[in-house]
């Protein structure tokens, strides 16, 4: 039974067109730039529209890397969300969101906190925009 499992994984593998859709990751690493845009423009809107002005977001470029750069696989062009706000310190944003259910994967940079939507299913923009949300207010909702 092991060994048939383990074979099925391989031959998905083996057939590229079907990884890519049917393994999650790979599906997201080969997504083009313009969705990734898309999909980070409608986090921002979210975001704005509930924030009331306790946070600012913008845009900033990057690259997203598999397994946080440990596998090797060269950087993935992205465009980030780059998330501060005067009433919260950026780490205590960071540690919110890492901590929140499910948790929000995200990165601290020169008093940023980045959000990268290429790590996002659709479904998840919502979610992460309320996880963003309670951050910002100290959790309060």
């Amino acid at each position: 039974m092991t060994l048939a499992i383990l074979e099925a994984t391989l031959l998905t593998y083996l057939d590229e067109s079907r990884a890519l859709r049917e393994v999650p990751v790979l599906r997201l690493l080969s997504r083009p730039l313009p969705d990734i845009k898309e999909d980070a423009e409608t986090l921002r809107k979210a975001i704005l529209e509930g924030g009331d002005g306790a946070v600012e977001v913008e845009f900033a470029p990057g690259e997203s890397e598999a397994g946080g750069g440990a596998i090797g696989r060269p950087a993935v062009a992205t465009v980030l969300l780059a998330l501060s706000s005067a009433a919260v310190r950026p780490a205590q944003i960071a540690r919110h969101l890492r901590s929140h259910d499910p948790p929000v994967v995200v990165r601290l940079q020169n008093d940023r906190v980045l959000i990268d939507p290429r790590t996002l299913f659709p479904a998840d923009i919502p979610v992460v925009a309320r996880a963003v949300l309670r951050a910002v207010r100290g959790g309060d909702r």
